[in-house]
């Protein structure tokens, strides 16, 4: 996956509306411009395709600790399930409210 700057963005938007020379966008409002194309695109991939981050992570549970840290890859709040499997039981965790 390739990470790009916002330099490499901004000068293939301007290639490709051909604007390099013009003088009526101005840097600040082409990087919102920017920034609103991303939002719109990363709420379309969690709309639409809510899957796409779907994963598995087991954490081993170690007797007497009370706190554990969520996988470091997990993305953002989008904890669907957790559940318990010991070999012969397995059932969900709900989630404990106050």
């Amino acid at each position: 996956m390739k990470f790009y700057t916002w330099a490499e963005i901004k000068a293939k938007v301007q290639r490709d509306l051909d604007i390099e020379s013009e003088v009526f966008v101005n840097d600040a409002e082409l990087l919102g411009y920017c920034n609103d194309a991303i939002d719109e695109a990363e709420a379309e991939i969690m709309g639409v395709y809510s899957d796409y981050f779907l994963a598995r992570e087991t954490i081993t549970l170690v007797s007497g600790t009370e706190t554990y840290s969520l996988p470091s890859d997990i993305f953002a709040h989008k904890v669907r399930r957790v559940m318990y499997n010991n070999g012969s039981s397995v059932y969900e965790i709900r989630r404990m409210r106050d």
